[in-house]
């Protein structure tokens, strides 16, 4: 990013972490179900970046490699929002 002046505020960039063991969260115990849930999502992103590399090491046209990158990124965000969004269900519903 040169010639780029960011105006960041370094205390808005620290995390906190828990001190103590009563701080840290539990391991909330979910059904082997659930937990298995998202994998199919996760072989399929696997599978577009697999995709993505053979085209590469394949000298394919930059075209059908960012086709390919727009495909793996897309799955890559619905496996996330689906995690998300299963976390926050999970976490709100047994509290």
């Amino acid at each position: 990013m040169r010639g780029r002046s960011h105006n960041l505020n370094r205390k808005s960039l620290t995390l906190s972490l828990p001190t103590s063991a009563k701080d840290r969260p539990t391991k909330m115990s979910q059904p082997k179900r659930e937990k298995l849930k998202p994998l199919p999502r996760v072989r399929r992103a696997r599978g577009q970046i697999k995709a993505v590399e053979r085209t590469i090491e394949e000298e394919q046209s930059c075209s059908t490699v960012l086709h390919l990158m727009v495909g793996s990124r897309g799955a890559m965000s619905s496996l996330m929002t689906e995690l998300i969004e299963d976390h926050v269900r999970h976490r709100w519903s047994t509290q």
